[in-house]
């Protein structure tokens, strides 16, 4: 049998597969650079959109946030208002509970008492007066029973002092007001 030389064409074949390998190898590396080239060209992109949406998002925020400033700053001014607006209605409601106040003693006062000083502390009423006799006494405080503003008066101190006039009487008289006069 003769024999042949299979040598040359072995390496020829491994030539051809070497050159095959490399070529599929940088084929492959070539494939891969460019895929993870654009992996990050598409995460970099993507995140540069986050970013910007963000930043945008921020920006939105911080101008309802100065929006909200506001509105809390308005609320606060509001409820300065309300609160001295109640105060000044009070204050109005106390002055004329007074005037009323002074109106009725004055009109349940008789002509021979003179008062002298009179004391207001929450519902109670102190009347310090000078009378010319006793009738004018029962007469005065016959007249503050009957007025629905004020309870039952209590005469708490009644006193005789001498005067050039005549015999002059200081009197005390206690008395409370209604629930109908503080409403």
């Amino acid at each position: 049998m003769p024999q042949i030389n299979l040598l040359a064409w072995r390496e020829q074949a491994l030539k051809v597969k070497q050159t095959r390998f490399i070529a599929i190898a940088v084929s492959v590396i070539i494939f891969a650079i460019i895929l993870i080239i654009g992996c990050h060209i598409y995460y970099s992109s993507s995140l540069s959109r986050q970013l910007g949406r963000n930043q945008y998002l921020q920006t939105q925020l911080g101008e309802e946030q100065k929006l909200l400033d506001v509105l809390k700053a308005k609320k606060i001014d509001l409820l300065k208002i309300d609160a001295n607006l109640k105060f000044l209605m009070n204050l109005r409601q106390q002055s004329y509970q007074a005037v009323q106040l002074l109106e009725a003693v004055t009109r349940a006062t008789p002509d021979g008492i003179t008062l002298n000083k009179m004391l207001r502390e929450e519902k109670s009423i102190t009347i310090n007066a000078k009378a010319a006799s006793h009738m004018d006494i029962s007469t005065f405080m016959e007249r503050l029973g009957k007025m629905k503003i004020f309870n039952q008066p209590v005469l708490s101190v009644i006193t005789e002092k001498e005067s050039p006039t005549g015999n002059d009487i200081i009197f005390e008289v206690k008395v409370e007001q209604t629930d109908a006069m503080t409403k």
